[in-house]
């Protein structure tokens, strides 16, 4: 229940943005993004006109490729972007534009992984208590690790621990399925989470705080000289993993030993959320979206592709309502098509979550726990009577950007130390 939206809509925030009114935006037809009109030409101030090849008002902005071009797309405000992307000829408003970056320090909420310790101490504990428990320190089971979401009368609860041959990291952030030892190529695949919305600090996340860029740092340190390669795309859905795995690996094989990470499956909720299907009426989807998704992992998994070993590392499929399926929660939603309350959200996101996990069973490949963690990080945190409800305050922390469907700072640095600690158990 991600919502990732392919080709994702944004919304411009007045107070930070200058004002502008909300807009969807920029797709690649190479449509002009403001027309030429009275106000002059082209940068010659916030009466002029900017013309952007390739970025236009509708369905988003993901297309556009640099700071400017992506703000001017959501907000139609071309002094203010100059000023928040520290652009030239805007002198002033160029340094306007640093006391804006000045919120990258909102990357002082990157040690709110302070955020992070706090799901990773619950989920430590529990494991802790789940292990000694049962046999002699052997591995938890799934839903041990995460007692305090899938305890009580749970909403959301999918049936892990039906789901044969699993074995949980003593983490509890992910499995443990492979032994992920002297990798020579990573490659990264998936959606803009993977990729990166467009980086607009403080409404989304600075191209080098994504989880992809802190990962990537995090990988060449633990396999020095490999090489680190993204073939992810904004707006990328699951039947998308083949064309990103050939572009990848031209030919169908790679010999050198390689990690494929991604976070997949957002994209392919939208329209099933935004018609609010019904489980029935959501299950062609569903059983495609496993079908693509496996197919994918299997195709990893070949030795014909990989002679000298791979290993596949995913994410199962968060959400912004923490289980509460108030589509409208966040504001930026109601602007994209997502609204109101999707009753049947608790039974399609268990069908999918399910699946995700019996494809890392089945395939030994290993999937990151990103819903559950996820989970009491959105934008109805701090609901007392949800699920999900970690107790409030820091503990609560908003993992989501204003987008609605990509990671925080905080976020992005939780789902790298995520995957991490699958490959270094």
């Amino acid at each position: 229940m991600n919502y990732s939206l392919r080709k994702f809509s944004l919304v411009a925030f007045p107070a930070l943005l200058g004002g502008a009114m909300a807009v969807s935006c920029g797709s690649t037809s190479g449509d002009d993004l403001l027309s030429d009109g009275a106000g002059g030409s082209a940068g010659s101030g916030t009466g002029g006109v900017m013309s952007v090849p390739g970025c236009s008002v509708t369905p988003d902005c993901d297309a556009c490729t640099d700071c400017f071009q992506g703000c001017v797309c959501l907000t139609q405000d071309v002094a203010s972007c100059e000023a928040a992307c520290n652009m030239g000829t805007g002198g002033t408003p160029g340094t306007g534009g640093t006391p804006g970056t000045g919120g990258t320090p909102g990357t002082g909420g990157t040690p709110a992984t302070g955020g992070t310790g706090n799901v990773g101490m619950g989920g430590t504990g529990n494991v802790g208590t789940g292990g000694t428990g049962a046999v002699g320190g052997a591995p938890p089971d799934v839903i041990s690790c995460f007692p305090d979401i899938y305890g009580g009368m749970a909403l959301v609860f999918p049936d892990y621990n039906a789901v044969p041959n699993v074995t949980m990291g003593s983490h509890c952030q992910g499995t443990n399925h492979q032994d992920i030892t002297g990798i020579e190529r990573v490659i990264f695949l998936g959606d803009s989470i993977t990729f990166g919305s467009i980086p607009l600090p403080p409404l989304t996340t600075a191209a080098n705080l994504v989880y992809r860029a802190l990962l990537g740092d995090m990988l060449a340190a633990r396999f020095p000289g490999a090489a680190i390669d993204n073939y992810s795309e904004n707006g990328a859905r699951v039947d998308d993993f083949m064309t990103q795995l050939n572009n990848g690996v031209p030919g169908g094989v790679e010999n050198r030993k390689t990690l494929v990470i991604t976070t997949m499956g957002g994209n392919d909720l939208r329209p099933i959320a935004e018609r609010k299907a019904t489980i029935a009426e959501a299950q062609g989807d569903i059983d495609q979206i496993l079908a693509d998704h496996r197919a994918a992992a299997e195709w990893v998994k070949d030795p014909a592709h990989f002679p000298n070993g791979s290993a596949f590392i995913f994410a199962n499929i968060y959400e912004y309502t923490d289980t509460s399926a108030d589509l409208g929660s966040c504001p930026a939603a109601n602007l994209i098509g997502l609204s109101g309350n999707y009753l049947s959200a608790p039974a399609v996101i268990t069908a999918l979550h399910e699946g995700y996990l019996s494809i890392a069973a089945d395939t030994r490949s290993d999937m990151i726990f990103m819903a559950e963690d996820f989970c009491g990080h959105g934008f109805r945190a701090g609901d007392p009577t949800l699920q999900c409800f970690r107790g409030g305050g820091p503990a609560s922390e908003l993992w989501f950007d204003q987008t609605c469907i990509h990671p925080s700072d905080p976020g992005h640095a939780h789902i790298a130390q995520m995957f991490m600690s699958v490959v270094n158990e």
